[in-house]
């Protein structure tokens, strides 16, 4: 197996007789975009600073290509960090804040200054190269930070939160940007953020972090599609889930029966027993709604008790019989055919292979 780019081997980090990471062991490939994300205080930030050199582990190893570099002080390791705030000299210009790794480093000053339009060129300020920094707005800031960061030809660049202060309209642009930076040049990217669309919509490797542990890595789809805990289906996504005993088991087939029906589920690679506790996962976009009963093997039936609209989607909220929450995501112009009120009933249903059988 050839060297990961960073490696995590056990690491933990303790502050007094608080654990903030708990031992985690996880891979970074070369050209990766890699995201952490998890609710706060989950250990996501401080693993960043970890592998930054910012914080030292208490336990375990982090290397980079192969190499230990737990003892290795921030500036020895090349990998910069792009702040959440920037972390910009405002009492310098736009050149000069992006030509200063440069300068730390000794480089020559026609080769600074060569490095510096190119770069600048690349991320679109090169017009504002003698500008102050008290002058840029959020998004001219976020690329001043980025192009000081990518000065340095890093092969890992480190993100902290790097488009939390801009709003929403500039950061799904930004979101394109680097997406498609990352990808030009090659750079594993290793991200931390608390927004999962973020995340969902640029990596290709996201961790899942709860209580400094890691509960699950893999490709945005699987994150979303195959969650490998309760955890995790609930903090990612727009899930539902439904918690019952296994009543039927088939070749390739389990029934399960709950509080509100019974439903059928692909085995796949669980191994099921008559009478074993379990848990349907059923996304809230995956669903089909009629006023009218349904011919499903998977149905309830739900009355809207309220609604979240969002741009061309709207999110019902459906109370089930034994008082739980149903949600369903829908094109508007496909509840609004429905002409459906609230306090209305409806019918949901699904097919077996939507309905996702979450490991015990």
């Amino acid at each position: 197996m050839t060297d990961a780019a960073i490696e995590l081997s056990e690491v933990v980090k303790a502050f007094g007789n608080r654990i903030a990471v708990g031992g985690i062991s996880l891979r970074i490939e070369e050209g990766d975009f890699a995201a952490f994300i998890g609710p706060s205080g989950c250990g996501k930030t401080t693993t960043l600073r970890l592998i930054a050199g910012l914080e030292r582990p208490s336990e375990g190893d982090i290397l980079c290509r192969g190499r230990r570099i737990n003892d290795d002080k921030p500036w020895q390791r090349n990998l910069p960090l792009v702040w959440q705030n920037f972390a910009l000299f405002p009492f310098l210009t736009v050149q000069q804040n992006v030509e200063f790794g440069l300068r730390m480093k000794g480089v020559d000053k026609a080769t600074r200054l060569k490095s510096v339009r190119r770069w600048l060129e690349r991320v679109g300020i090169a017009e504002f190269a003698g500008r102050s920094i008290t002058e840029l707005s959020g998004g001219q800031k976020q690329r001043v930070a980025l192009a000081r960061s990518l000065v340095t030809e890093p092969s890992i660049l480190l993100l902290d939160e790097p488009l939390g202060s801009l709003d929403a309209h500039l950061r799904i642009l930004m979101q394109s940007e680097l997406k498609a930076l990352q990808r030009e040049l090659g750079i594993t990217f290793i991200y931390v953020t608390h927004n999962q669309s973020e995340a969902f919509a640029m990596a290709n490797k996201v961790v899942i972090m709860k209580d400094g542990k890691v509960e699950q890595i893999g490709s945005p789809q699987e994150v979303y599609r195959s969650p490998q805990s309760r955890f995790v289906a609930e903090f990612v996504g727009t899930n539902n889930l439904l918690s019952g005993k296994v009543v039927d088991v088939a070749r390739d087939r389990v029934k399960i029966s709950t509080g509100v029906g019974d439903f059928v589920a692909p085995i796949g690679l669980r191994k099921c027993v008559l009478g074993d506790p379990t848990t349907i996962v059923v996304s809230a976009d995956v669903v089909s709604l009629s006023a009218d009963e349904a011919a499903s093997e998977n149905c309830v039936v739900g009355k809207i008790m309220g609604e979240e609209f969002i741009g061309s989607v709207i999110t019902l909220f459906l109370e089930l019989s034994d008082g739980s929450v149903f949600r369903v995501q829908k094109q508007q112009h496909e509840v609004a055919r429905l002409q459906a009120q609230f306090g209305s009933k409806l019918n949901v249903h699904w097919g077996p292979e939507s309905t996702y059988l979450l490991p015990h």
